[in-house]
């Protein structure tokens, strides 16, 4: 038995992580580019 084998909770554990991260990371953009947006146009 080596300790290399992935087991199905460490995968799952990674792939949550690395889906919140890119969650995150879309949100961080998005707001990014609603402020951009918001100081194209003040009139509104």
């Amino acid at each position: 038995m080596s300790n290399y084998i992935v087991s199905p909770e460490t995968f799952i554990l990674y792939s949550l992580a690395g889906f919140s991260v890119a969650t995150l990371m879309l949100v961080a953009v998005g707001c990014f580019a609603i402020r951009q947006d918001k100081n194209k146009q003040p009139n509104k």
